[in-house]
């Protein structure tokens, strides 16, 4: 019985983890914001590096078939809509973080990011994908429709990656950006609380 009683008391006496000051929730807050800006900045980079690329393929390149030059355009248009994706995503990161003058706006407006997110993570990329997957194997045609053990490998390959991507890659990076956001608001809300008490 004694051993009961000590353990009760340690419970009782222990010391809770004293909450973070909202100095620190701000800088923690501002360090995940300033992160996702950079993957948001970093997207836009690589797609722009993309469209240089597919850009420079379908000048150089003299195509015997119209189905050719059609899946570069429509691979140039899944580029330019992952850039406005992104640049939306990033527009949105940018507006001035000021959580001392109004936390509440601040946290609603990181509410209504999450819900842009979402719609152009769902909307967006479904677009973004078929608009890809179509270019692609239109842009393809030209160089494996001769060989057919050819043309089933680099189809096979090139829809096995967008496959990969659209069922593993992609609901992993939803998930995760969801969390990240969901405890971003969670620390606002914290904030909110601390500051009206």
């Amino acid at each position: 019985m004694n051993n009961i009683n000590s353990i009760k008391d340690l419970w009782q006496n222990a010391a809770s983890p004293s909450p973070l000051s909202i100095e620190e929730l701000m800088k923690e807050i501002s360090k995940k914001r300033n992160k996702m800006m950079r993957r948001n900045i970093f997207g836009i980079l690589s797609l722009l590096a993309a469209a240089s690329v597919v850009t420079w393929v379908g000048i150089s390149y003299d195509a015997k078939y119209q189905s050719t030059r059609i899946g570069i355009i429509l691979v140039l248009l899944a580029i330019v809509g992952g850039i406005f994706i992104n640049s939306q995503l990033l527009q949105l990161m940018l507006k001035p973080m000021n959580l001392a003058m109004d936390s509440k706006s601040y946290t609603q407006a990181m509410k209504n990011y999450q819900s842009k997110q979402a719609y152009l993570h769902g909307q967006g990329m479904v677009i973004y994908f078929c608009t890809l997957g179509i270019g692609l194997a239109l842009y393809l045609w030209e160089f494996t429709h001769a060989n057919l053990p050819f043309l089933v490998a680099v189809y096979g390959i090139s829809f096995g990656w967008i496959g990969l991507v659209w069922f593993f890659i992609r609901p992993r990076t939803i998930r995760k950006e969801k969390e990240r956001m969901s405890e971003i608001i969670g620390q606002l809300e914290r904030i909110s609380k601390q500051i009206e008490e």
